[in-house]
């Protein structure tokens, strides 16, 4: 993902400052020390890493295989919180907290709701 002009940054930035944004725009800039461009890497990072983590965790639901489901989630935990992604990382935890002890009874509904944030995040970023 690459912003070219002044126009485009501010663009995205009046996009993710939006209070309903599902990215946290203070918190993305702390962590990037306000850089712009590599705000931009770690979404893009995002948008293209969560759908493979998703059909891991989906796949590991399906198969009851609670220690693949713990390493999956585990990655949406990281890579959400890093790319300061509201709400997500702390289910992302549950699910982790909830396989970790081989308790799958919720983990197709907080997968749904993973699935549904990551969903309004792309939807943030649709040339991408």
């Amino acid at each position: 993902m690459s912003i070219h002009s002044s126009s485009q940054w501010d663009s995205f930035q009046s996009i993710i400052a939006q209070p309903n944004s599902p990215i946290d725009l203070d918190l993305l800039l702390n962590f990037t020390g306000h850089n712009w461009e590599f705000a931009l890497e770690i979404i893009a990072d995002f948008l293209s890493s969560i759908p493979i983590y998703i059909a891991e965790s989906k796949q590991a639901i399906a198969e009851h295989n609670s220690v693949v489901l713990t390493n999956s989630v585990h990655k949406i935990k990281g890579a959400s919180a890093q790319a300061a992604i509201k709400i997500m990382p702390n289910i992302a935890e549950e699910l982790e907290c909830q396989a970790k002890v081989t308790n799958l009874n919720n983990a197709t509904e907080l997968i749904g709701e993973i699935e549904q944030i990551f969903a309004e995040v792309k939807g943030l970023f649709p040339y991408q």
